[in-house]
Order: structure tokens, then sequence, then C-alpha cells
């Protein structure tokens, strides 16, 4: 008998009893005995999940769920958790962990959670998590600063490079109706009604990701819906008529009632017009409606969209009044039968006859007097002027001579 340093157990996991025996050289024999419990087989872990087997999350430290284990003949003596798939060789535990540190930054995490039997025996169980820490960004929430409609409908849009969008929400002391949607899109329409009180809106926005950041901006909105005002509006000054097609725009005090004046607009129809707005407030305008009676409307609108117009009319008259004279009747001191008209619509200004460029009172439209008498072969020459209320001028040349003892004539030579 040699002396033995192992033993080989016998086949199958249980209990073992192992004798040791020695015998003298007189053949006398003795021995001592021991058990052992063979266990080949490694653990069982019934289930793991890592936060309650949530897909994401905003912290780094991530709660442990762990079924049942079972050390499947021994008991399971010490327990590990890595984020690599070697079994561990350092940092086991004789003390069940319930929570891990994730480690590497935002991204896709794999962890494994480790159980040794008493025997040695390993086994693991692993779950996966995505960690994102980084709140998502707004890229667009086009809310405009000044409105006139209390329903307000347009797509805020926001990206999260992680875990993606989960929720939209836009609240606050502004809003009336909020908004709240679930959406895994990075952009959504969204619908909220503000309140109807006229004047400044505070409206925030919160965007949350999947794994719970969130993101909040603030912003404000200006309810504006009264129309503006305008105190006064008139064509070249109150003018009647006019004989230029361009015209001044005499604008009195304007008032965006709540919101600034932001474009302005110039039709000669009352239709409210789409395009044509400026940012610059005109001071003139080109008559587009020809001769006779033009209307002019004057638009502003506020920075919030409402409009407002004042309107004018004036009389385009671009043509000349005519004198003439078929039937002229020459005296020794004076000529009868004239005639001035006017077909602009302006109508014959009384009180703009001229003779020689001089309005002396001696030519009324109709007749011409107080003329020296011409003599024999001594003709005298008269230039005539008139004007109608449009401001057109225009003069002829008359003739006024002697033909015989207490007999004269006239007669206009044109222009």
């Amino acid at each position: 008998w040699p002396p033995p340093s192992a033993v080989t157990l016998s086949a199958g996991d249980g209990l073992k009893t192992v004798y040791l025996w020695v015998r003298d050289a007189a053949g006398n024999t003795a021995h001592e005995m021991d058990t052992i419990t063979l266990d080949t087989l490694a653990p069982t872990i019934a289930s793991f999940a890592l936060n309650g087997g949530a897909i994401y999350t905003d912290g780094t430290t991530v709660s442990l769920d762990v079924g049942a284990i079972d050390g499947t003949g021994t008991p399971v003596a010490d327990y590990n958790v890595t984020q690599t798939s070697a079994e561990p060789g350092s940092g086991w535990t004789t003390t069940k962990p319930t929570a891990h540190v994730l480690t590497g930054g935002d991204g896709l995490k794999t962890v494994y959670f480790w159980v040794r039997d008493a025997a040695g025996n390993t086994a693991s169980r692993t779950d996966t998590i995505m960690l994102d820490t980084a709140p998502p960004t707004i890229t667009s929430f086009p809310l405009p600063q000044y409105t006139k409609s209390t329903g307000q409908v347009f797509t805020i849009t926001a990206t999260d490079a992680t875990s993606g969008i989960a929720r939209y929400e836009v609240y606050g002391d502004g809003v009336a109706s909020g908004f709240e949607e679930f959406t895994s899109d990075e952009s959504v329409s969204a619908s909220f009604t503000l309140t109807d009180v006229e004047g400044s809106k505070a409206v925030t926005v919160r965007i949350t990701d999947a794994a719970g950041n969130s993101t909040i901006g603030s912003y404000t909105t200006t309810l504006d819906t009264v129309d503006p005002t305008i105190a006064s509006f008139e064509l070249n000054g109150g003018a009647t008529y006019t004989n230029d097609p361009e015209v001044s725009l005499d604008v009195g005090a304007m008032d965006g009632t709540g919101t600034p004046i932001a474009h302005y607009n110039v039709t000669q129809t009352s239709g409210e017009p789409v395009s044509g707005w400026t940012t610059t407030k005109p001071t003139s305008h080109t008559l587009t409606g020809g001769e006779g009676l033009n209307t002019v409307y004057f638009w502003v609108r506020d920075a919030a969209g409402n409009t407002a117009y004042a309107m004018d009319t004036i009389t385009l008259d671009t043509v000349e009044p005519v004198i003439s004279g078929d039937t002229l009747e020459a005296a020794a001191t004076g000529i009868t039968g004239f005639t001035v008209t006017d077909d602009g619509g302006s109508g014959v200004d009384a009180g703009a006859f001229t003779v020689n460029g001089v309005d002396d009172g001696r030519f009324d439209g109709t007749s011409l007097t107080g003329l020296e008498a011409p003599t024999e072969g001594n003709p005298e020459e008269y230039i005539l002027g008139a004007a109608d209320n449009a401001g057109n001028e225009t003069t002829v040349t008359v003739r006024h001579e002697w033909v015989a003892e207490d007999t004269f004539a006239a007669e206009i030579l044109g222009p």
C-alpha cells in the first residue's frame, strides 16, 4: 500500500464518504473517514433584468433584478457583476449585489451577473440596456413672435443621438389647451390653444427622450386680434383733381394696437392684397385707373397679421382745356363769343384766365374786354390762357383788327 495523495471519487454527484486505511508491518490496520459532496453542475439563474427589463436608462446606476438562483447541489457562495463576457478572476463577493454602475459612457451596455457555488462552479446571465445621459436638442419650434390666432399648429423638431424622442409637450400659463404627443419621430405636428386674453403669452416646450432625459425650452408670443388703425389718409394732401398719375400718399398716425406695424401696401381694389406688401411705408403711388375718378386703398398689416386700410379718391385729368371761338364778334375795345371747355373731367378753373400771361380780369372765358382799338393796318394780337381744375393749361393767340370805319374783326390764330 503506497501512501495515497489523492483519490478519485466514484461517479455521480452527491455525498461521498472516503476512508483512509493504514496497516503497520505487523499487519494491524486502522482507518479514518471523511465526507465530501461532489457537485459538477453549474448553478442556475432563473432570470436577470436591468432596471426591471427597461430598454433605456438616463442614469449610470441600474438595479439588478435577479430571479431564483439554484446551486444545484451546493449553495451559491459568491457573486460578481461585469461588463465583459470572460469569467472574472476577482471582484467576487459573498453578498448578492442589487445595483451596478454602468461604465464606458453612453451607448448599449451588456451586463453579466455571475454566481459561483461552493464547489466552484460558475454561471452567468446577461441583459442589455441603452445608457443615454444626454438630453434631446430642440432644433425648431417656430412659435411666432406675434399672432392673431389662439389656435397654433406647426411642426416641432428635435433630435436625440441615443435613445430617440419619446414625448413632446407644450404647456404654460399662456396655453389654454395643451399638447402632448408620444412618438418615436424627430418631428411632430403640434396643435394647441392659447388663452384668449390679448397680450404676451408664456409657452413652454418639453422634449423627453426614451431614456427619460428632458429638454425644456421657454418661448413667448404676443396675441393680438385687433386690427391696426390709420388716423387719416389723403391723396395729394386732399386734392380733388390731379393731372399727374403719380400722387403723394399723406398718411396720419398708425397704431398697431398691441403689435407694431410690419407691412404696407397700396392698391386700387377693395380686396385685401395677397402680394405686393413691403416693409417700407410708401409715400407715393402711380394711378392705374386711367382718366377719371381713381380710388386708392392704403393698407397696413401688423406683425400679428391683422390688416386695416384707409381710402381716398382723386380724379385724374391730363387733358388740356380748349379755348374756341367759332362765332366771335369784335368791337373797338372788346371781343365776345369765346368758349372754354374741358373734356378731362375736372372742369374749367374760373379763376385761371389770363391775357398775355397776366390775370388782369380782361378775359373771363367768354369775352375779352378793355382793349385798345386797332387802327387800319395795325392789328393787335393777344395770348389768351385758361386752365382746368386739375392744373392743365392751354393758350391761343387772338388777332383783333380794323376792317372799316366802326367795323372790326377777330379770329383765333392758334396756340
